[in-house]
C-alpha cells in the first residue's frame, strides 16, 4: 500500500514533494482505520483515506533510448522480389495524422533511404521504430521548459 503523507518539509514547495510513500503493508483493520506496517517495522493507524494500492511497473525491456540491434531479428525469413531488409531507422516526421519513418536498408547508403509509413513493417521493425519514438520523445521533453 501507498501511504499520503500531507507534510511538507520547512522551505519546500508542495508542489514538488512526492506525498505518496511506499511500501508499507497492512497488518489490521479497525473500522475505517488500518494498522500498517512500513519497511523498518514501524507501525501506525491510518484513515482509509490516506491509502491507495501500490503497483510495481514492469521493467521495460529496452530502456527508453536504446534500440535493439537487428540482429535481434525474431526470425529469419527469405525476402520476397519487393522486399528489403531493414539496415535502421534514422528519423521520423508527421505527415498528415501519422509518423512516418526514414528507413536505412541495408545493403544500400544514405541515398536510397525512403520514408515508409510503420503499417508496412514486420513486427521487429515495429519495435525499433517504437524505440526511436521513446527516444525521440524523452528528448523532446528534456529541451521544453
Amino acid at each position: 500500500m501507498s501511504l499520503f503523507n500531507p507534510a511538507t518539509p520547512v522551505g519546500l514547495s508542495s508542489k514538488l514533494i512526492g506525498h505518496w510513500s511506499l511500501p508499507h503493508t497492512v497488518i489490521a483493520r479497525n473500522g475505517q482505520n488500518y494498522d500498517i506496517k512500513d519497511k523498518g517495522d514501524n507501525v501506525q493507524q491510518v484513515h482509509v483515506q490516506r491509502l491507495r494500492p501500490a503497483f510495481q511497473r514492469p521493467p521495460d525491456l529496452h530502456p527508453p533510448g536504446s534500440i535493439p540491434p537487428a540482429s535481434q531479428e525474431d526470425e529469419e525469413e527469405p525476402l520476397d522480389d519487393d522486399e528489403f531488409k531493414v539496415d535502421k531507422i534514422i528519423d521520423r516526421r508527421l505527415n498528415g495524422n501519422a509518423y512516418e519513418y526514414l528507413v536505412r536498408w541495408s545493403g544500400y547508403g544514405s541515398d536510397d533511404d525512403t520514408w515508409e509509413r510503420d503499417a508496412q513493417f514486420s513486427p521487429f521493425v515495429r519495435k525499433l521504430a517504437r524505440a526511436l519514438d521513446r527516444k525521440l520523445d524523452n528528448a523532446r521533453d528534456v529541451r521544453q521548459p
